[in-house]
């Protein structure tokens, strides 16, 4: 089964509700939610959950760090599908890990994932587009390796330390 992972506070802005209803619609998708949930949130979740039979919806609750990097590396895709963001780490974790990323095309993401070239972007608040963009890429092995490679070769290069320490220095000295 293809098994995507969400990794965030599991609230309503982070799509969470469009992820769990577009996974209603999918079969072989098994779907692991690793972060905290108010109990009414999960119990929602959960009813949405319903509409598929199998056994396919997880919730691990808050984990360790190291906990949640073992899940990002053995997840077969990150999927962020938040309906805003900033400039979320667990892009760059997972781009770190060769995780292959599917995300909405809101705030730093875009960037992050080089327009694309690193990772499936998709409009927020769509399950149409959550649904076309896991059946179209959770089984190509090609085209996940390539999103792979492409995401920790661009995560070493423009947001690792050493290159951020260059950035900033440089910033500096023309001050």
């Amino acid at each position: 089964k293809g098994r995507l992972l969400f990794v965030g506070h599991i609230v309503d802005i982070k799509g969470v509700y469009e992820l769990v209803e577009a996974c209603t619609r999918m079969r072989d998708i098994r779907l692991r939610m690793v972060g905290y949930a108010e109990e009414d949130v999960k119990q929602r979740l959960l009813t949405i959950a319903s509409k598929r039979q199998d056994n396919w919806l997880e919730f691990t609750g808050g984990l360790s760090r190291e906990k949640t990097i073992q899940e990002i590396l053995s997840a077969d895709v990150l999927i962020a599908p938040s309906h805003i963001e900033g400039f979320p780490n667990v892009i760059l974790e997972a781009m770190a890990c060769g995780t292959p990323i599917i995300a909405t095309r809101v705030g730093g993401i875009p960037e992050m994932l080089d327009n694309g070239s690193c990772g499936v972007l998709i409009e927020p608040r769509s399950v149409e587009a959550i649904v076309a963009a896991v059946e179209s890429f959770i089984h190509d092995e090609p085209r996940k390796t390539q999103y792979a490679t492409l995401g920790k070769e661009r995560v070493n290069k423009v947001y690792s330390i050493s290159s951020i320490w260059n950035k900033l220095t440089s910033i500096w000295k023309s001050v």
